[in-house]
């Protein structure tokens, strides 16, 4: 039986801003995002996810994606990369979520089970060293 969100077109924007919301904390270069866009891609592959795009995005499909979303999203230059983050903004926040949400069906399951053990006081992954 297919679901609704079972024939959503999952697109790159979607794939940044969910990175760009998980590393809120912080500016990320763009190599590390292509890096984790790249890690997303694969995982939407292997859940048969509908992709925008047939292959993995490269900096080219990044950079116009990010002109997409520029008016959502702070910029700090480094002496070798154009570093990014989410402005704080309230509504670029939720902007950034709606974006994410195209792809939140694919991880319900593993999202369940971090909203368990954070419920039972566990650490987080963040807190043991481990990253996407």
């Amino acid at each position: 039986m297919l679901t609704l969100s079972d024939n959503q077109i999952i697109m790159v924007t979607s794939m940044i801003s969910s990175i760009i919301l998980y590393n809120r904390k912080g500016f990320i270069s763009e190599e590390e995002l292509l890096k984790k866009i790249h890690w997303i891609f694969n995982e939407i592959t292997i859940r048969k996810g509908i992709l925008s795009i047939d292959v993995k995005p490269n900096l080219t499909s990044l950079r116009s994606s990010l002109k997409l979303m520029d008016k959502l999203l702070e910029k700090g230059f480094d002496s070798s990369s154009v570093k990014l983050k989410a402005k704080s903004d309230f509504t670029n926040i939720l902007l950034l979520a709606f974006y994410r949400n195209n792809l939140i069906h694919l991880f319900f399951s593993e999202a369940c089970i971090a909203c368990s053990l954070l419920g039972f006081g566990e650490e987080t992954s963040e807190k043991q060293g481990i990253s996407i």
